[in-house]
């Protein structure tokens, strides 16, 4: 059965710079993630033991000499060079550590530290540090514990990204480690963090794989028979699982998902002739245009919703708020249904009136919900195809085969049913589904 917390629940935070289904499911498959990592958990653990209890009020400097450093060196087994400077716009900046895979490699750069662009070129990430806990998305120009007062942390790797023509950045208050790349989409917006102090108080071996493959010095280093990373090969297998989805959506959605909804409201337009005379048994071709149109409608909006949420654009992640009307709890509801093999009526709009529910919520805005309005139109009632849904229905049974089919496919490696990674497919797939 589909469970809610589940879903929500990972031991990561991924911005779109991966898939969450790659990291979730095809990764596992991967050999990294067969590997022994007893003995760098147990390093890290007597690391944050020793320190545990003096972290929050170490100011920057003081959580970079008691846990970052030993974490880099030890734990995930970088040499580094701390404040190596570079100019750009004329300006000179210094991260905090430029990374390298051995103590020789960092002997050699050192040689070129007058030579911006080859010094670089040696490096296989850059690392900035703040200290314990530090927002890393806000400037704090009243805080005596950061060194740069003025400068949004987020902000302040990329520069250094930009800068240096890395491709691998580092920002980290120690609690949170997060991962960005010079390539992705949006470098400032996509990012990959794991809560290193939640998996250590959790004691979670499991979800510290998240933690140590994403950050050790191998996942820089290429593999020496493709020639790729292993990062990089996660950002390739996330974006090729993206454009396969969007195919597979694509046909999908007109083959079979838009049928389903079509024939839902002509079945429900059909059944209530029993109780309204006006409605008719055969539809007119005048009619037929406006299913035809309100079913694209209902479509548009529920695709909207998938990557609207996936994205947390709405605020899905409250438990006891907005995720009780969304329709990551509809879709969840309907795969436990259906996984548990119980039957579907074609009389009960159970999950119809929950959709309109939801599309009122997204049209008028809900502040006890922290929903701000939505103005672009397409949840209004004032248009004619939004007045037709609002005057039909679409029954469980037709309801539910089509939201399955849009947000669960079956995995052709295990044959299970998971949901669809919407938070993974880019503008460019979800317009071509358009």
């Amino acid at each position: 059965m589909a469970n809610s917390l589940t879903e929500l629940y990972t031991p990561f935070k991924n911005q779109s710079l991966f898939s969450d289904y790659y990291l979730q499911h095809r990764l596992l498959e991967q050999a990294e993630w067969a590997e022994d990592i007893s003995t760098p958990w147990k390093r890290l653990k007597t690391i944050y033991q020793g320190q545990r209890h003096v972290l929050s009020g170490l100011n920057e400097a003081q959580t970079d000499d008691s846990f970052i450093r030993p974490v880099l060196e030890e734990v995930l087994g970088f040499a580094y060079i701390p404040q190596t400077a570079f100019k750009r716009q004329g300006v000179t900046n210094r991260p905090d550590y430029s990374l390298f895979k051995s103590q020789e490699e960092k002997a050699e750069a050192q040689k070129l530290i007058r030579d911006q662009e080859k010094f670089y070129r040696r490096v296989l990430a850059i690392c900035d540090a703040k200290y314990w806990g530090r927002n890393l998305d806000v400037k704090s120009p009243d805080d005596a514990r950061d060194t740069y007062k003025n400068t949004n942390p987020s902000f302040q790797i990329i520069n250094y990204l930009i800068g240096t023509q890395v491709d691998w950045g580092i920002l980290t208050n120690g609690k949170l480690w997060r991962l960005y790349y010079q390539q992705a989409h949006s470098r400032a917006t996509n990012y990959y963090e794991v809560d290193l102090e939640a998996i250590l108080e959790t004691d979670d071996i499991e979800a510290f794989r998240y933690f140590y493959h994403f950050f050790r010095k191998p996942a820089y280093l290429p593999d020496p028979t493709t020639g790729r990373t292993f990062l990089e090969q996660v950002y390739e297998g996330s974006t090729a699982y993206a454009v396969e989805v969007g195919a597979r959506l694509k046909d999908l959605i007109f083959e079979e998902i838009f049928i389903y909804l079509a024939r839902g409201v002509i079945e429900y337009r059909r059944q209530e002739r029993v109780t309204d005379p006006r409605v008719i048994t055969a539809e007119s071709s005048e009619t037929l245009q406006q299913i035809y149109t309100a079913t694209l409608t209902l479509l548009y909006r529920l695709l909207f919703l998938l990557y609207a949420e996936s994205r947390d654009l709405l605020p899905v992640s409250d438990q006891h708020g907005y995720y009780q009307y969304s329709l990551t709890r509809i879709k969840n509801d309907i795969a436990g249904h259906l996984d548990q093999g119980h039957a579907l009526s074609r009389v009960s709009d159970n999950w119809w009136n929950d959709l309109a529910a939801l599309f009122k919520i997204i049209d008028r805005g809900d502040p006890g919900l922290n929903v701000p309005t939505y103005n672009g139109g397409l949840f209004s009632g004032k248009e004619d195809s939004h007045r037709f849904l609002q005057e039909n229905r679409i029954s469980d049974f037709w309801l539910a085969k089509a939201i399955d089919l849009l947000t669960r496919e079956c995995d052709p490696r295990t044959g299970e049913h998971k949901f669809i990674d919407y938070k993974s497919l880019g503008v460019r797939q979800l317009g071509s589904i358009y």
